[in-house]
């Protein structure tokens, strides 16, 4: 673990994790606990959140903070800034998980639907990274973690507008870690690309209707969560976790993008 980190609790530093409550997040938030790290929970207002945060101060020596808001308003980016402010809270590492996804036709889904769907995915991680970006510039070390996915590589027919909502986040995330290459080398930019994850119920029963060779690269939350967290601290810039899903990067590397289409056509049909 990074020298830096080892008395977080001492430093009164923070770790603050959006969609903290389930899936992904909920596994980094066990995980940040055990390597002794001090936490912010953002997920939905709903009891589990709290319900989390007494868990973890119950089983770690860790100073847990929760917030419940909904992302997917308007003004809650600066809001979860601004109640950060009021408690002197200082957050050294910001983990944008909070997201969402859907299978389907573009036409079987509502513009309300599109729109809440590209404040969660797009919107409040760029306005929460730039609102916590210039306290962690007088920080010693600082991170910022981004959560993509494989659908960034490849444009997924029936996840169209995910695909595009995860490929802004592996884009916005590369031109962030070569612009604070300029000027502040000591905050480290990630970003974490998996593959399917079985993260809820929604997630669950969308998995099941791929076929046996994509539920091959499906990852548990806990996986994601170790692995990515373990290559954050170490400086890795893109997070691939899992073998098969690694194989896949790479090869997708020097397959032409009309062939990968068309695989992923066949898979998803």
């Amino acid at each position: 673990m990074d020298k830096k980190f080892v008395k977080n609790t001492e430093n009164k530093f923070y770790t603050l994790t959006t969609g903290a409550s389930e899936g992904i997040g909920k596994a980094m938030a066990y995980e940040f606990a055990r390597k002794n790290f001090n936490l912010i929970l953002i997920a939905l207002p709903e009891p589990h959140l709290q319900q989390l945060a007494e868990d973890l101060k119950a089983h770690y020596t860790v100073d847990v903070k929760f917030l419940g808001i909904d992302l997917t308003e308007t003004q809650a980016p600066q809001q979860v800034f601004s109640w950060c402010k009021q408690h002197k809270l200082m957050v050294n590492m910001l983990i944008n998980n909070a997201g969402m996804g859907y299978f389907g036709k573009i036409e079987d889904y509502n513009t309300i639907f599109y729109n809440k769907l590209i404040q969660l995915n797009v919107t409040a991680v760029t306005l929460l990274t730039c609102l916590f970006l210039s306290a962690m510039k007088n920080f010693p070390k600082a991170y910022i973690l981004n959560i993509s996915s494989m659908a960034a590589f490849y444009p997924l027919p029936l996840k169209t507008i995910y695909c595009a909502s995860k490929t802004y986040i592996l884009v916005f995330s590369r031109a962030l870690k070569s612009e604070l290459k300029i000027t502040n080398n000591h905050i480290q930019v990630s970003v974490v690309c998996p593959g399917g994850v079985y993260t809820n119920k929604s997630q669950r029963h969308r998995i099941q209707k791929l076929n046996k060779w994509a539920q091959n690269t499906v990852l548990q939350p806990e996986q994601v969560a170790k692995e990515a967290i373990q290559k954050i601290l170490k400086g890795k810039y893109i997070i691939i976790p899992g073998l098969i899903n690694r194989f896949i990067f790479y090869l997708g590397k020097i397959i032409p993008l009309f062939i990968k289409q068309r695989i992923a056509r066949k898979n998803l049909k």
